[in-house]
């Protein structure tokens, strides 16, 4: 469990706080009962615009002076419209925030859990001064402070196409004497990064990294090539790299093997990968769909496992791209003898796409049908949904 996490009943609270998951910090705040002085609605704003620049939870109704922290069931009727409208009203610009009660048995004593996530509008200001989050406490932002905010907000709103652009243009060069093959990129970025965020999180590298990955992103099937398992980690001038290419980024491989995952500190995620087989003869050149929709679909959950890993509650930004699509048929098609096979008239494709922390945690095919969905259709005319491995259905 993380700060990110909105619990849904008092016995994950009570689970929380035996298994010392209830810190206050940067992004969790802890408050035994609702403010009864007359600035009480005034300091409740305060709270919610400081976390409003990174994100961050309040729940109300546990106690953090003692260890572990006690929880105190409080009356919340009513409780979830005010707090709705203290951040409507009371902090500028408004502030959107999810506000959840959290039950007991009592039909009227219970915990209020306030979400806030990172607010493209940030910082955002209370009785005329921007507020922040220290460590542990609320602080008031120097111009400085606030120039750096929304300068890092301003670049966020770079649009991804330039990013993939980038990417594209440093694809390795494949093998002298191979038959040409289709080239699978994906570009992954969170929408409000923080400098450093990654590398903050995992002070030993990519080394933590691998073992976060290892229980979050299995294997589509047993023998599946390329896939994470295959590639080893070096260093990149931007972050981390796992990858079977050699040193200078080169395929080592004729074949379709080739796969390259770039892992920056800032957050952003790169893959390349080769995605299409000639069969029977150079003339048969077919999509291998399911690694390519499996390969975007490690993507997304490579970004869902940073988010845990760096307390990162904003959205992310999605976009693939296969070049050599021209003259393609499926090769799920194929495979499973299921017309019609129609071949690709177009020499690339192209989608882009945004996700929440949610909706990459719990619905990350769901992200990568927006993505491919459209290239499966393509290929199948429709047909066909998208193919998925047997382990992720």
């Amino acid at each position: 469990m993380t700060w990110r996490w909105l619990p849904a009943s008092e016995e994950e609270l009570q689970i929380a706080a035996a298994n010392g998951s209830l810190k206050e910090g940067h992004y969790l705040d802890l408050k035994r009962a609702f403010s009864t002085k007359s600035t009480a609605n005034r300091d409740l704003a305060i709270d919610m615009a400081s976390f409003a620049v990174d994100g961050g939870l309040i729940l109300i109704g546990v106690d953090e002076r003692s260890e572990p922290p006690t929880l105190e069931a409080l009356p919340i009727l009513g409780q979830k419209e005010r707090i709705d409208q203290i951040a409507l009203t009371r902090i500028d610009p408004p502030l959107r925030v999810r506000v959840a009660e959290i039950p007991t048995r009592s039909q009227t004593l219970g915990y209020i859990g306030v979400l806030i996530p990172p607010s493209p509008t940030a910082p955002h200001m209370v009785d005329h001064i921007y507020r922040g989050r220290s460590d542990t406490t609320n602080t008031q932002l120097s111009d400085a402070e606030v120039r750096r905010i929304r300068d890092e907000r301003a670049r966020s709103e770079q649009r991804i196409e330039p990013l993939m652009e980038e990417w594209a243009g440093r694809a390795p060069m494949q093998v002298k004497g191979a038959p040409p093959r289709a080239e699978l990129f994906v570009v992954a970025e969170p929408e409000y990064p923080r400098s450093g965020m990654l590398h903050a999180a995992l002070p030993n590298g990519l080394q933590d990294f691998v073992g976060t990955l290892d229980g979050r992103v299995r294997p589509l099937t047993d023998n599946w090539d390329p896939d994470l398992r295959h590639a080893r980690t070096m260093p990149r001038a931007t972050g981390w790299a796992l990858t079977n290419l050699d040193e200078g980024r080169q395929a080592r491989f004729a074949d379709s093997r080739v796969l390259d995952v770039e892992i920056h500190e800032d957050g952003g995620v790169r893959l390349y990968a080769l995605v299409s087989e000639h069969v029977g003869s150079p003339d048969q050149h077919t999509i291998s769909d399911v690694r390519l929709h499996g390969l975007v679909l490690r993507v997304v959950q490579i970004a869902a496992a940073i988010s845990d890993a760096a307390s990162y509650l904003g959205g992310w930004k999605f976009a693939v791209l296969v070049r050599g699509t021209a003259g393609v048929i499926s090769g799920y098609a194929l495979w499973r003898l299921l017309p019609p096979l129609v071949a690709l008239d177009a020499e690339s494709y192209f989608e882009a796409t945004t996700g929440s922390v949610a909706e990459i945690e719990e619905e990350p095919l769901a992200i990568v049908e927006r993505l491919t969905g459209r290239l499966n259709r393509a290929l199948t005319q429709g047909a066909y949904p998208l193919p998925r491995p047997r382990e992720l259905r």
